[in-house]
């Protein structure tokens, strides 16, 4: 849980209108990603996912998408 201190709003994910398009997109995180790394049963701080993506220069940027009633997504850069 570390690597989500210093992570800022980086964008929405998607056009989201009601609970279900972010069920969905839960949904679809959950089967690229598996479980997340929180779990709650509060709709408005339901998960969080921590993603370090790597570039081929090996550069990388932990991604942090969360879900507070939609899904957003915030980056940091790794400083490794």
């Amino acid at each position: 849980m570390d690597l989500i201190t210093g992570s800022s709003y980086l964008m929405d994910f998607g056009e989201m209108n009601s609970q279900e398009d972010a069920a969905i997109a839960e949904g679809k995180l959950l089967s690229a990603f598996g479980e997340p790394k929180y779990v709650s049963d509060n709709y408005e701080d339901s998960f969080i996912y921590i993603i370090r993506a790597i570039s081929d220069n090996e550069k990388s940027v932990i991604l942090t998408v969360y879900g507070t009633g939609v899904v957003h997504i915030g980056a940091s850069q790794n400083k490794e």
